[in-house]
């Protein structure tokens, strides 16, 4: 199944919907569709298309705009609220693709196959995919992190002024911090100081986008 998968995917050229439709078909005539679920969205990002396979239309226009419409808020919504629960819940990738792939079937308002394979195309846009398992986040009380915080004050001023430089290579900030977080003493110290540094960073990202905003009278 995975060959008829990544033969597509190594040759198609067309609408990213249209290669869907061509994938959820494939997936409904296998044994184990979830394995092919699975394949599916952990190449679709790396593989690259020779373009020798011309996709036919599967959707007009006026039907991807409905299905848009109609869908795309509570798919957008749906799939987070499957990946949390697999994470809180700690599920296998296996059982993941299981439990998504039974969803885009089974889904009361996924009533035809057009649908479904437009539910896939929707997830495939979604930064959540693919499904990783991750190990459990450290927590810890506010009091600690504060005084973690205060204990790296000159590691986190360092941290903002490398920020703060506008260098022209993203490698070059990375390396920089990354060599801050490496003399902080324990994990639990460079989890706090990492997360100022992920906190400043948006926040100048933020900041000059709100910037390009004023500037262009928006």
């Amino acid at each position: 199944m995975n060959e008829k998968i990544a033969n597509i995917l190594n040759n198609y050229v067309g609408d990213d919907t249209d290669l869907c439709c061509y994938i959820f078909h494939i997936l409904r005539q296998e044994e184990k569709p979830a394995v092919g679920l699975r394949y599916f969205y952990e190449n679709i990002r790396i593989n690259k298309s020779n373009a020798s396979q011309i996709l036919e239309k599967q959707y007009t226009t006026e039907e991807l705009t409905k299905l848009d419409n109609l869908y795309a808020k509570y798919i957008n919504e749906l799939l987070p609220m499957i990946v949390n629960k697999a994470h809180l819940e700690h599920w296998s990738v296996e059982k993941f693709y299981e439990v998504l792939w039974k969803k885009i079937n089974t889904d009361i308002f996924f009533d035809n196959d057009k649908i479904r394979a437009f539910v896939i195309f929707q997830f495939a846009q979604n930064k959540l995919m693919p499904y990783m398992e991750i190990d459990h986040p450290l927590t810890m009380k506010d009091e600690i992190f504060t005084d973690i915080l205060n204990k790296n004050q000159l590691i986190i001023m360092k941290i903002r002024h490398i920020l703060s430089l506008n260098l022209s290579q993203k490698t070059e900030v990375a390396s920089l911090i990354l060599k801050e977080l490496q003399n902080v003493e324990t994990f639990e110290d460079q989890c706090v100081v990492l997360a100022f540094a992920l906190e400043d960073f948006t926040q100048n990202k933020l900041n000059g986008f709100m910037q390009i905003l004023s500037n262009g009278n928006i």
